[in-house]
């Protein structure tokens, strides 16, 4: 296994930084500002496998390629999209440990080695 195989992602790849008194949500129009980025960072790095930290993540990639994967749905499920696979996870910060507790989220990890060693 190579660290080029697999790219973790979230929805954007730059967020401004939080300050004492505001915290910066990921929004639908940072996404939208970001995605050419990320779909320009999937094509040159070219990985087998892409896993997404949460359900904003998941749903960023619709804006790169269309499909109808949903986190509750597909969690730690492989799926096939823009020609590599796809691992959706749940976001390993509290909320997304309070989403998938955290046994689950160890085994969506595991199969995800799975995933790429079969690459």
């Amino acid at each position: 296994i190579e660290p080029m195989d697999v790219m973790l992602t979230n929805s954007v790849l730059c967020l401004p930084a939080k300050s004492a008194d505001r915290k910066y949500p990921v929004t639908g129009a940072l996404r939208n500002a970001c995605a050419g980025r990320l779909m320009t960072f999937i094509d040159s790095m070219n990985p087998s496998v892409i896993a997404t930290l949460g359900a904003k993540a998941l749903h960023a990639l619709k804006l790169i390629e269309p499909h109808a994967f949903r986190l509750k749905l597909h969690v730690g499920q492989p799926q096939r999209w823009y020609g590599r696979d796809l691992m959706p996870l749940a976001h390993p910060g509290r909320l997304g440990r309070a989403y998938r507790a955290e046994a689950l989220q160890r085994e969506d990890y595991r199969r995800l080695r799975e995933v790429v060693s079969g690459c």
